[in-house]
């Protein structure tokens, strides 16, 4: 073992790692980043009232994350960060209208995350709303994005392609059971599992 660094809860999300720096959320309700060679804390970042359930996505010298919490009396605050990835600074946070379990992906400036029964597509620099696409099921499923595509999956027992620049579906495949995993492109082809199966579909 090189290192082990303790955070402030118990968790089970995956780290980015990016310039020799490894970011992960946590439901402490911060956002850690670490030496990669040591696993010294270089900073961590309050996503005040918010613990974090996804994996950050990095691109361009900044961090995205999406974090919520439960208030009670059936409130919820929810909100898509950009994070300064070299001091942790707070860029932008934009207010999302249901809860955001998918990790985030950033590509061509722009920032593509689900949450509730939406697809958000955020401006990478401003946190601006570019367009929201709705599905029939929550979206816990983090998108891929290759050529100019979203693929997301929803469980609705659909993964679904959005033009990257409207968010308009070019298609959607059905599915035996609901989908909440990430898919993954290679080759012109998309994989995604569901309900004890893996599928691959052709993107053309």
């Amino acid at each position: 073992m090189r290192w082990k660094t303790p955070i402030g809860s118990e968790d089970e999300l995956s780290p980015a790692v990016s310039d020799g720096i490894v970011y992960i959320g946590s439901r402490d309700k911060h956002v850690y980043a670490l030496d990669a060679a040591s696993g010294n804390v270089r900073w961590k970042t309050p996503t005040p009232r918010g613990w974090v359930d996804s994996s950050p996505a990095v691109l361009d010298g900044s961090l995205y994350i999406s974090s919520h919490a439960h208030l009670g009396g059936g409130e919820f605050v929810k909100h898509v960060y950009a994070l300064d990835a070299a001091t942790g600074e707070v860029r932008w946070k934009t207010p999302a209208s249901s809860w955001v379990h998918s990790s985030p992906a950033a590509s061509d400036g722009m920032v593509y995350v689900g949450g509730g029964r939406q697809v958000y597509a955020l401006d990478a620099a401003t946190g601006e709303v570019r367009w929201k696409t709705r599905t029939d099921g929550r979206v816990d499923s983090s998108p891929a994005v290759s050529d100019g595509i979203v693929y997301i999956g929803s469980r609705d027992k659909h993964l679904y392609a959005l033009d990257a620049a409207s968010g308009d579906v070019r298609w959607e495949a059905p599915t035996d059971g609901e989908v909440s995993t990430s898919p993954v492109v290679c080759n012109r082809v998309v994989y995604i599992g569901s309900s004890f199966c893996v599928y691959a579909f052709e993107v053309g």
